[in-house]
């Protein structure tokens, strides 16, 4: 979900080295070894786990089964809520704890209860390298699973050929990217933790969650996710563009050809925000066929 500009993501500190005197070869040869280990134990899962890279030229891309079925298949909005959630993400892990959001604990356990009472579900991370897309309207979300950069190839070229002017305005995003995006709208809105955490702000913080997912909540996480937009026009205007009539005609024919389905519809029920006409989902086509 999509509802201001990102900013960059946070990055890791550099480990600070705290200088020691030992006495003795024996005393210094075991510090370097200590030193090493722990380097290449901890440092490089904290950075693999901090931000998915970019994945190198040589790793193998793996295209998804090739559907056996030739038709669609027809779609409700509460059947494509139900086939987005109950999809297995290559390549992702679902998160099993609450981020921080405020750094006010009561205040995050609120938002927590209310993102939930909305049907807002923690989302999937990636859980190795995936693909820099090269969008030219991309900052540091310029990033998609193997899959879903293959969807949204086809998808473009499709665009393309039928001279649809659709772009990319948002796709992976951390959960430190998430949050700023948060809260920048709680700012935007007013919106204090002491308030949330006294139970002052629970309207305020519901239209918050109209438009931005907290971080951990949003399917951006997962790297299947992204945010279109015609010829600059996006968010709520996107429904009213030629991309949208182009990418929705006939239950979403042309999106699904390529993997995608809506991820926000307009007729289900507790999704957690407002219906989302600009965000899509990559499910894959073999689920799309008959």
């Amino acid at each position: 979900m999509r509802v201001v500009e990102p900013h960059q993501f946070s990055k890791l500190q550099k480990n600070r080295k705290k200088r020691r005197s030992f006495r003795g070869p024996i005393s210094a040869v075991t510090l370097v070894v200590i030193l090493a280990f722990g380097y290449l134990t901890f440092g490089q899962q904290l950075v693999h786990k901090s931000q998915p890279q970019p994945m190198l030229e040589s790793e193998v891309v793996v295209p998804e089964p090739t559907p056996q079925g030739t038709e669609l298949k027809m779609f409700t909005d509460e059947e494509f809520k139900n086939l987005y959630t109950a999809f297995a993400y290559p390549n992702t892990e679902r998160l099993v704890n609450y981020p921080k959001i405020t750094g006010n604990e009561a205040a995050d356990e609120k938002i927590y209860e209310i993102a939930i009472s909305r049907g807002y579900k923690l989302s999937a991370v990636p859980v190795s390298n995936i693909i820099k897309i090269d969008e030219p309207y991309l900052t540091d979300d310029d990033l998609l699973q193997q899959n879903a950069k293959i969807g949204w190839d086809g998808l473009q070229s499709a665009a393309q050929e039928a001279g649809i002017p659709i772009q990319i305005t948002s796709a992976y995003r951390s959960i430190e990217f998430q949050r700023s995006v948060f809260l920048q709208e709680m700012r935007a809105q007013g919106v204090t933790a002491p308030g949330v955490a006294d139970g002052y702000s629970d309207l305020a913080i519901n239209r918050v969650m109209d438009k931005v997912a907290p971080p951990g909540f949003s399917r951006h996480h997962n790297g299947y996710t992204i945010d279109l937009a015609c010829d600059g026009i996006g968010l709520y205007g996107f429904q009213n563009t030629s991309c949208y009539d182009w990418i929705s005609e006939n239950n979403f024919e042309i999106a699904k050809t390529h993997g995608w389905i809506p991820s926000y519809p307009e007729e289900a029920e507790a999704q957690g925000p407002e219906p989302e006409p600009w965000e899509f989902i990559w499910v894959g086509r073999i689920n799309l066929y008959e």
